[in-house]
């Protein structure tokens, strides 16, 4: 699979798992669970698990890919996102990568599956893509 076609996958990923500022139809979207969402699910007896796991998602990542790292051992792309709250802040040139607070989106090279890295990525060690 090309990096180009793993940020693609990604970005459609965080769009439709409610991740960004696009509204979501859950009918026609089925959602992916992170370890958090299922303790949630599994703790809550109420019909608005749903609802509350979108709302804590919501205008959480950028919509746009902004690093990409190739897993060779583990044939996984593996592609961040900076987090709303940083945006303008990851624009200075000077900003550490390390220090760069986001998500990544694991996508595998066979295309079996996307999902979310649930540890925080270390920025420092993917290549900025360029737009």
């Amino acid at each position: 699979m090309s990096k180009h076609h793993a940020i693609k996958l990604a970005e459609h990923f965080v769009r439709n798992n409610g991740y960004t500022n696009e509204p979501i139809d859950t009918s026609k979207h089925k959602l992916s669970f992170e370890l958090n969402d299922q303790i949630l699910i599994y703790s809550s007896a109420g019909d608005h698990v749903l609802e509350t796991i979108l709302k804590k998602r919501y205008n959480s990542l950028s919509p746009k890919a902004s690093f990409i790292y190739h897993d060779k051992k583990e044939k996984d792309w593996v592609v961040g996102f900076i987090s709303c709250g940083m945006q303008t802040k990851c624009m200075d040139t000077t900003h550490n990568q390390s220090e760069i607070v986001g998500r990544a989106i694991i996508v595998n090279e066979d295309f079996r599956y996307s999902k979310m890295m649930h540890l925080r990525p270390d920025f420092s060690v993917f290549k900025k893509i360029k737009h």
